[in-house]
């Protein structure tokens, strides 16, 4: 008798085993748990072996970093050259302008909002912390200090170190539009002043 009760319980047993393995490889939630837990490992198997359709690039969408891009009006403070990179020292500046109301043209003063140059512009300097960025691999530099007027003129580093030297002390104030990509100057466009 008692050897009945133990056959019948081992045959129990493996039927039960069997049931749960039978379930395991058939249901799909426990298909998703060991495909969730392999995946990672597969994924880096088939970058190691260099597969050319990466089965994991679906799995975690690749965002690429966009570049940050800024454009602003700064003074040239300092221009200094050094391995093979040009470093500018820039001190940003505000443009008001009276056609605008941010500043006033009239001979009365006005309570809160400052008084323009005659010819309805003011340059103002609220921060003079300066911040240092060098040139992009490809650049553009266009002055109009050459003619004198407002059209700009697009000229070389060389040049530009040569005029910025004989201009000395006047040319820290001359604004200049500098468009800045992931912190690299790309264009340098000298703002025309009336």
């Amino acid at each position: 008798m008692k050897t009945k009760i133990l056959l019948i319980f081992s045959l129990l047993l493996n039927i039960i085993a069997l049931s749960v393995f039978a379930l395991y490889q058939y249901t799909p939630v426990f298909d998703l748990i060991v495909v969730d837990q392999a995946l990672p490992r597969l994924c880096a198997e088939a970058k190691n072996e260099g597969v050319a359709l990466d089965p994991c690039q679906y799995l975690s969408p690749k965002v690429e970093a966009q570049p940050t891009t800024s454009k602003k009006l700064y003074y040239i403070r300092d221009v200094k050259a050094s391995d093979n990179q040009t470093k500018f020292e820039l001190d940003a500046i505000q443009w008001l302008e009276s056609a605008k109301g941010q500043c006033s043209n009239s001979a009365e003063v006005i309570t809160g909002i400052p008084q323009c140059n005659p010819n309805g512009f003011l340059i103002q300097n609220p921060d003079p912390t300066t911040t240092k960025h060098i040139l992009a691999d490809s650049f553009e530099i266009q002055l109009n200090t050459l003619k004198f007027t407002a059209e700009n003129q697009t000229v070389t580093l060389e040049e530009f170190l040569k005029i910025k030297a004989e201009m000395s002390e006047s040319f820290a104030t001359i604004p200049f539009e500098i468009e800045l990509i992931d912190q690299k100057i790309t264009t340098i466009h000298q703002r025309y002043t009336p």
